[in-house]
């Protein structure tokens, strides 16, 4: 019996996860892709659009694709720096932090599903192994890009 690569797990774990989160998400105008950045800013607002791309491994384009929709839908808005003029940082609006315990209780659900029929143990080592594979393609990939 042959096995699937872990390059077609990671496919279809992302696209059916997408698709559940998508589902979850619809009646909020946010999408699966933006919600890692909500997420981020309840932790860490009032950071540079460059920080946030670097902080969630995200290119500049696509942060900035994300970021306006979320600035189009009033769930943040960029602010200039007191301390630099240069530089916009991301702050959540009030609708945005309004919706905070909706997104955190859909991320656990999620997490839940993810996880259900798994240990404690096997979820640290599975996050540390993912973390590493992450890491491993972003170096390559990120040189890749400066060439």
């Amino acid at each position: 019996m042959k096995t699937k690569s872990i390059a077609k797990y990671i496919k279809v774990l992302d696209k059916s996860m997408g698709y559940y989160l998508d589902r979850q998400l619809a009646d909020y105008q946010i999408s699966k892709n933006q919600i890692e950045i909500l997420h981020h800013l309840y932790h860490q607002g009032g950071i540079s659009q460059q920080q946030l791309g670097t902080e969630l491994m995200l290119d500049k384009i696509t942060v900035t694709k994300r970021l306006k929709g979320l600035v189009k839908a009033g769930y943040i808005e960029k602010r200039q720096s007191s301390e630099d003029g240069r530089i916009k940082k991301i702050y959540l609006t009030t609708r945005g932090e309004e919706i905070q315990s909706v997104l955190t209780d859909i991320l656990t659900e999620t997490a839940a599903l993810l996880t259900a029929g798994i240990t404690a143990e096997q979820e640290k080592l599975l996050r540390k192994l993912l973390a590493r594979m992450t890491d491993n393609i972003y170096g390559v990939v990120s040189e890749l890009r400066h060439e």
